[in-house]
Parts: C-alpha cells; structure tokens; sequence
C-alpha cells in the first residue's frame, strides 16, 4: 500500500477545509441575497422545499471532499 507522508496529508486535510470554509461563506452570501426576493422565489410562503434546505451544507462538503481526493490522487505515484 502506497502511503503520503505526514506533510502531504497535511496539505490535503487543510486544503479541504479551506474548501469547506470558502463555500461555506459563498452560501452564506447566496442565502443573504436569496432572502431579499424570497416571495419571487419561492412563492407566498417564503420557504424554499425541505431538499433544497439541505443542498447548501452538500454543496460545501462535496467541495471540501473534491479538494482533499484531487490532492490525495495528486500525490500518489503513478
């Protein structure tokens, strides 16, 4: 088994969290803006449906996951 050494997994747990942070915060400002014209959106109830709730968080975590595995299979040899 092919390992990375200490510094590499290093790099690749903190790539992924700065991933995690960065989409974090462009979801933060997307739901800002999005709650100005909510009514538009979403109809008189001003709600978005359960699933899209859930699809920001996803969102974050799937990039935080691409990040870290293209860093991992970076830095495997060949």
């Amino acid at each position: 088994m092919v390992s990375l050494t200490d510094q590499q997994q290093l790099w690749c747990l903190l790539s992924g969290l700065a991933a995690l942070l960065l989409a974090g915060l462009a979801e933060w400002l997307h739901a800002r803006r999005v709650r100005r014209v909510a009514i538009l959106a979403f109809g008189p109830a001003r709600r978005p449906a359960r699933w899209a709730t859930a699809a920001g968080p996803l969102r974050c975590f799937a990039a935080a996951g691409l990040v870290w595995a293209l860093l991992v299979l970076f830095w495997l040899p060949p």
